[in-house]
């Protein structure tokens, strides 16, 4: 964990932080039923400039013969001649089609950390992850979206065999079923993962990555890999508040959620506010490298009400907007 850039070390043996640990503990992943109105008002915010994967309900640039129109072009050998404008074209030298808009689908490809650094807290931030990941995948199908969910631990592991691709609000329990099955275990390979991802994926869509960020040194070059207008790259930085305000004082054994390496520290107030000097510009950087890629960065914190303060927060924050 990161917190031993931080501290400084003491002289003499001190007592163990106790463990908050708690990886593979099981979850009841069931989002309030007073939530699921709220989620079905709303959708995903994306540019209509993305390209989707095929016809759907998302407005878009892209234009079709329609006999209710938006615009005209010129005629071409072979298009359909029951949407030719025969009123335009009598003015003109030319004929002219008739063309729509051709509403499409948007892939949303929901990527998941489930290193063990997820596990770590009471409860852990991997409750927080896959409720946030049930709420976003739920108003994904419900608008008729495609909705792709890779757990990251391991890339190829991520790519190859974890990927599940689905269509529809019918699939929901089986998302959420999905989403209960993911164990958070394992050293992190997030930045392998995500390079590994971009790869194999060339089409594009809505990037959601969902992750404490605790292994990507390099976040900047890793959202390279997923360019606009390819792309439309969205950041949930996962921190659980004891990460953010740690509720300690005195000498403890640090130990890490990944390795299992401890170090002792003590935790002084001049440790402390180093530490949150340490966060804000940790934070800070991974937001400028979201704002240079063209990304979206936003942190959530892992105590939040899925219904009553992280919705209301990306709806703020326009992630999320009215249909």
């Amino acid at each position: 964990m990161w917190f031993q850039n931080i501290f400084r070390r003491p002289n003499k043996r001190v007592p163990q932080i106790p463990n908050l640990k708690s990886a593979n503990a099981p979850i009841a992943l069931n989002l309030p039923v007073s939530i699921y109105p709220q989620l079905d008002r709303l959708q995903l915010r994306v540019s209509r400039h993305l390209r989707g994967a095929g016809a759907g309900l998302r407005p878009s640039t892209r234009r079709r013969p329609a006999a209710e129109f938006l615009e005209h072009r010129q005629y071409t050998p072979g298009d359909d001649v029951r949407f030719v404008d025969w009123k335009a074209s009598a003015r003109s030298e030319h004929i002219y089609l008739k063309q729509g808009e051709h509403p499409q689908e948007t892939t949303v490809h929901l990527l998941l950390d489930t290193s063990a650094s997820m596990g770590w807290g009471t409860p852990p931030k991997s409750h927080a992850a896959l409720a946030l990941a049930a709420a976003l995948g739920y108003l994904t199908l419900a608008n008729e979206d495609r909705l792709q969910i890779i757990p990251l631990e391991n890339p190829r592991s991520s790519v190859g065999i974890y990927a599940q691709a689905f269509k529809g609000k019918a699939q929901f329990p089986a998302l959420l079923n999905s989403l209960r099955a993911l164990p958070f275990s394992g050293n992190p390979a997030l930045a392998d993962g995500l390079r590994a991802y971009s790869r194999a994926t060339p089409r594009g869509g809505v990037l959601l990555i969902l992750s404490d960020l605790l292994d990507v040194p390099n976040l900047d070059t890793i959202l390279a890999a997923f360019p606009r207008p390819t792309w439309e790259v969205t950041v949930f930085h996962l921190l659980h508040p004891h990460e953010l305000q740690p509720p300690l004082s005195g000498e403890f054994e640090l130990v890490d959620a990944e390795t299992d390496q401890s170090t002792n520290y003590d935790l002084t107030p001049q440790a402390l506010e180093g530490y949150q000097k340490n966060l804000q510009t940790w934070r800070d950087a991974l937001e400028l490298a979201c704002i240079e890629n063209k990304a979206f960065y936003t942190m959530i914190p892992t105590h939040w009400s899925v219904e009553k303060e992280v919705i209301p927060h990306l709806r703020k924050v326009r992630v999320l907007e009215p249909i």
